[in-house]
């Protein structure tokens, strides 16, 4: 996805609570400065990084979480930290919460207007994969992602994001997981796609 600065600004204001705006208001050229290398680096160097979620680490870092703090390494450090444990998490869910993850998921790919799993792993934004996409932005969970990324023949080597490799690295633990949903996740689909 592509970020002007009005959309950074606005995934701020949002994750802080505050009404978004439809134009930057009247920042010190120091904090525009700082939100334009932000916009640049999650349109290149974080692309695969969800800004809300990004402002959303700084926030628990900081109770004062402002623009003279949105490029602290601090905020990627916590971030990449956070978004390990939550991938490793992922094993140590219940049948019942992969389940509910796979049900979400599906209800997300639904709202989003595609009337199959197939049709929605076709899509490529950016040179991605949507669902690669949408796996890194936690619109769709692990066994979802891993599911499609297996059935629909993608090589994970031929896309072009290095965070794959967490999937690469498990691939007998989460292809075992994927087997083991497969009739789930073809039943759900009928359901509600």
């Amino acid at each position: 996805m592509w970020y002007e600065t009005i959309d950074i600004l606005n995934k701020f204001k949002e994750v802080k609570g505050q009404r978004i705006v439809k134009k930057i208001p009247k920042l010190t050229e120091s904090n525009l400065l700082i939100l334009q290398r932000l916009t640049g680096q999650f349109n290149t160097n974080w692309s695969n990084i969800d800004p809300a979620i990004y402002f959303k680490c700084g926030i628990v870092i900081w109770k004062t979480f402002s623009y003279s703090k949105f490029l602290n390494r601090k905020i990627l450090d916590r971030y990449i930290k956070d978004d390990k444990r939550k991938k490793r998490k992922a094993f140590d869910k219940t049948d019942e919460e992969i389940k509910n993850d796979i049900k979400n998921s599906l209800n997300y790919i639904k709202n989003q207007g595609f009337a199959s799993i197939k049709e929605y792993s076709q899509v490529i934004v950016d040179s991605t994969h949507l669902c690669v996409d949408d796996y890194f932005g936690e619109k769709i969970d692990l066994i979802l992602t891993a599911h499609i990324i297996y059935t629909k023949g993608f090589n994970l080597f031929g896309i072009d994001d290095v965070n794959l490799t967490y999937i690469n690295n498990n691939q007998t633990v989460i292809k075992g997981l994927v087997k083991r949903f497969s009739r789930v996740i073809k039943k759900m689909e009928k359901e509600i796609l």
